[in-house]
């Protein structure tokens, strides 16, 4: 078997036949969770230009983060613990948690144009955190 192992080429989505290896999961749109997609090894382009255009990558940050959700629960919990251990006071989570999404702001910005800046990511997801900073999954990250 080992043999014949090592002298296979392999193709990507083909079995040993060079037949498709996977279903064309294409029919599941509009109703596949983003969520539930797993890449294994480096997607083909096509793949990556379909899950992108399937995303929105704020709306997903919302849905896990800002609004209360497992994904939420979690940030909570493991923030409050690393807190304990390195003796931070809470009172600091919100500032630093600000800083770090303006520092990403500040870091893409350098890399968009004039024209662009308005359209970036990160300001966008900043900006998004900051209206709804009163929203429970925050809300409770921060107290």
């Amino acid at each position: 078997m080992l043999d014949v192992t090592l002298n296979t080429k392999f193709v990507v989505g083909t079995n040993l036949r060079g037949d498709m290896a996977s279903a064309d999961w294409r029919f599941l749109l509009p109703r596949l969770s983003f969520e539930r997609v797993l890449c294994l090894g480096v997607p083909e382009l096509p793949a990556v230009a379909v899950l992108s255009g399937m995303c929105d990558s704020l709306k997903s940050f919302a849905k896990s983060f800002i609004l209360p959700s497992e994904s939420s629960k979690l940030l909570q919990s493991l923030v409050r613990e690393y807190c304990e251990q390195v003796r931070l006071h809470k009172s600091l989570i919100e500032p630093l948690f600000y800083t770090c999404w303006m520092h990403r702001a500040l870091k893409e910005a350098t890399r968009l144009s004039a024209a662009k800046i308005e359209k970036g990511h990160y300001v966008n997801l900043l900006r998004l955190c900051i209206e709804n900073r009163q929203v429970a999954g925050l809300a409770q990250l921060f107290s």
